[in-house]
């Protein structure tokens, strides 16, 4: 299927030999190239990404490709060529993350610049990670979060009353009722 709306542009840092679409693709540009035997001609083609496990520890695949430049291949995230085409160039601290949390869905409307809280922002509003009582370390459940900041908010209770009536710490309690724990409640 084609996409009349798919937008091509140059791979910065390898303008006129590469683009990446508004889509995710990557396709190499038609050009000539120097081999062992002087020049072979290159032609335009969409190229077929890998993918890469970018740490041991997840089972989350990202889609790569590489990228030739003088006889020096380099694998590349496509999500990071795509805002970096797109975009602009890597915020200090930035990160190039996906709304969706799908790693092998680089559109362009899926990516953003962002940093690490945005990505935690981002696990728990895609249901990655759970909060509050559906949390498997939850020790507690919304509707006692809800009664301990209705009693504190009375005037008729102190954090250490609470604690002791809910059989907590009192540190528990100021987080709680300060929404330092439970803010989504």
């Amino acid at each position: 299927m084609i996409d009349h709306n798919e937008i091509w542009k140059d791979v910065v840092g390898f303008e006129g030999l590469y683009q990446v679409s508004t889509l995710g693709r990557v396709k190499s540009l038609e050009r000539r190239a120097r081999n062992g035997c002087g020049t072979r001609r290159v032609r335009e083609r969409i190229l077929k990404p890998g993918l890469m496990w970018k740490s041991k520890n997840t089972n989350k695949k990202y889609r790569i490709v590489g990228l030739a430049k003088e006889g020096t291949v380099v694998m590349q995230l496509i999500s990071t060529l795509m805002l970096t085409a797109f975009v602009g160039p890597r915020p200090l601290g930035g990160q190039a993350l996906h709304w969706n949390d799908i790693s092998t869905d680089d559109r362009l409307i899926n990516l953003y610049w962002g940093n690490i809280k945005d990505n935690a922002q981002d696990a728990i509003r895609n249901g990655r990670i759970k909060h509050g009582q559906d949390n498997y370390q939850a020790s507690a459940t919304n509707d006692i979060v809800r009664k301990i900041r209705r009693l504190y908010a009375t005037g008729n209770y102190k954090q250490v009353d609470l604690a002791r009536k809910f059989k907590r710490s009192s540190v528990w309690i100021h987080n709680v009722v300060h929404y330092k724990k439970w803010k989504y409640t």
